[in-house]
């Protein structure tokens, strides 16, 4: 499947894999348990970014220190400036759309 992904469908990809995946391992070294099973499919992801509407107001906001950390280490490890670029751009789009929970984790109240 993925490999028949274009370049921005891998970005997006990422992104989401950053918000679900990478978002609850960081939670869990730091031994917050407020997590439950991610509930938010990649199409959700897809479709809430593509539409723009604000999912929370409340968490709307800038992109939290530990993602900007996270994504330099990732150029440094990788040198892939533009897909890095492109995924942040999807990752702050869900900051901004209130998509992003106070945990980092995928916002999952309007599913």
């Amino acid at each position: 499947m993925i490999s028949n992904f274009s370049s921005n469908q891998l970005s997006s990809f990422q992104a989401y894999s950053r918000l679900t995946v990478v978002a609850h391992v960081k939670g869990q070294s730091e031994g917050n348990r407020n997590y439950t099973n991610n509930k938010v499919s990649f199409k959700d992801f897809e479709e809430i970014l593509e539409k723009e509407e604000v999912v929370n107001k409340s968490l709307a906001r800038e992109v939290d220190q530990w993602v900007r950390d996270h994504s330099k280490a990732h150029l440094k490890t990788h040198n892939n400036y533009d897909m890095e670029s492109k995924t942040m751009s999807y990752i702050e789009k869900a900051y901004r759309l209130g998509f992003v929970n106070e945990n980092g984790h995928l916002y999952q109240g309007k599913l």
